[in-house]
């Protein structure tokens, strides 16, 4: 009789104080979580990072775009989309991690020479910019590849097929085909998707060819041309050949810095993306004004006087 009672004295005690020592226990594992969230917070802070590092992943939040478009952010994580060259490259633009769902990609000749980089969208599937030296050493004799394919550095998923044509819109190249003409390589890599964009096509046919011929007129006349070309996303989508909607662009842009020994002239150019458009010269703005438009830092080793006029004469 003792044992049963004691026995019971035992079990009324534990129904008593066992609720409480679990509860401290899931306190103090929600203050854990509360401590990593915070952690978690602090990582993917806003800040502005340098060319040599990739934009940060924010998979818990909402990334408001231009024209107040609201998408969530990826999931992917950054490794498996790129990695990012621990280089400090003049035209590479400053990076804003503010800038969700973007990875950092760039590309090499086959001699091991930088050819070109990008901040990629991984869910507009388009380049916000695409930024490449210029000289001679680039161009060359080959032919168009042609060669429209997936870029390798991205899941294909995060891409738009655009194998075939994307009517009434081209597939229109950030980075030209006639900019990398030393090899089949390099040319076919100005093939990737992630280089296309969904381009009006009589301004990729006419008045935008134009001013890519004119640029690489320009290159003849420095040692090196530093080039920058993007596009603003929009409120239109448009299916590509799988019905997926991507981004179309609402307007493009192009920033210049040509250098001859230690001095440098800038020129930018900013034009809708729409059917007609006026002489490629009518678009043309500072590089600080285009850096005002668009929030990026375009050539950061650059002075900034160099980049607040146009001087008509380098042009």
């Amino acid at each position: 009789m003792t044992n049963k009672i004691y026995t019971g004295l035992l079990m009324a005690v534990f129904m008593v104080f066992a609720p409480i020592v679990f509860a401290a226990g899931n306190a103090d594992a929600t203050s854990g979580a509360t401590s990593n969230a915070d952690a978690t917070s602090g990582a993917t802070s806003t800040e502005i990072q340098t060319s040599s590092s990739m934009p940060k992943m924010r998979g818990s939040e909402k990334f408001v775009a231009p024209q107040g478009v609201v998408r969530d952010a990826s999931l992917l994580p950054r490794e498996v989309l790129a990695s990012a060259p621990d280089k400090e490259w003049a035209e590479l633009p400053t990076v804003d991690s503010r800038i969700a769902d973007c990875a950092f990609i760039s590309h090499a000749a086959p001699d091991g020479r930088r050819s070109f980089s990008m901040l990629y969208d991984t869910v507009g599937m388009f380049a916000y910019w695409v930024a490449y030296p210029m000289h001679s050493s680039y161009t060359g004799t080959t032919k168009r590849t042609e060669a429209w394919g997936y870029d390798p550095k991205v899941p294909a998923s995060c891409q738009p097929d655009m194998k075939k044509g994307i009517m009434p819109y081209h597939r229109g190249h950030q980075m030209p085909s006639a900019d990398r003409t030393s090899d089949d390589t390099s040319n076919a890599q100005t093939f990737y998707f992630t280089n296309m964009t969904a381009q009006a096509g009589s301004l990729n046919s006419g008045q935008w060819a134009k001013l890519e011929a004119k640029v690489r007129d320009w290159m003849k006349d420095c040692d090196t041309l530093y080039i920058v070309t993007g596009a603003w996303p929009g409120q239109l989508t448009h299916p590509d050949n799988d019905g997926r909607e991507m981004s179309v662009p609402a307007f493009y842009f192009k920033a210049l810095a040509k250098r001859k020994g230690n001095d440098y002239a800038t020129i930018a150019f900013k034009v809708d993306n729409e059917p007609r458009a006026p002489h490629f010269m009518e678009w043309k703005l500072s590089v600080a004004a285009l850096e005002s438009v668009t929030g990026f830092n375009f050539f950061p080793s650059i002075p900034i006087s160099a980049k607040a006029a146009v001087d008509d004469s380098q042009w």
